[in-house]
């Protein structure tokens, strides 16, 4: 889960500072109020911006946006909708909330 600021990279993608652990992708990326505003799909490759930059660059997520996840779910007819933005929660609040309907999924063939 995340919550903050977010950099646009592409129309369909954004950058977030967090760190991206294997098994986070497919998790949701929330807003300050609990909502689910993107999808985790990947992280920085840290040795390949530092052999190409010379620049260490850590803790950076990518996430796929709302809209873009909507529009995969409505094309293999997966029902899902957009609900008006909500109050900021404390980071308890946010926390209980997501908890609530994140789990670990996992395939080990």
């Amino acid at each position: 889960m995340f919550y903050g600021r977010l950099k646009a990279t592409r129309s369909d993608r954004f950058t977030m500072k967090i760190d991206v652990r294997r098994g986070n992708s497919g998790g949701p990326v929330l807003d300050a109020a609990g909502q689910i505003i993107g999808v985790v799909v990947a992280t920085v490759n840290t040795p390949g911006v530092y052999a190409a930059t010379g620049k260490y660059v850590d803790d950076v997520g990518i996430g796929i946006r709302q809209l873009t996840a909507l529009d995969f779910l409505k094309k293999h007819k997966v029902k899902a909708e957009k609900t008006p933005p909500g109050t900021p929660l404390t980071e308890a609040a946010l926390l209980k909330k997501g908890t609530g309907f994140v789990a670990q999924i996992g395939c080990w063939k």
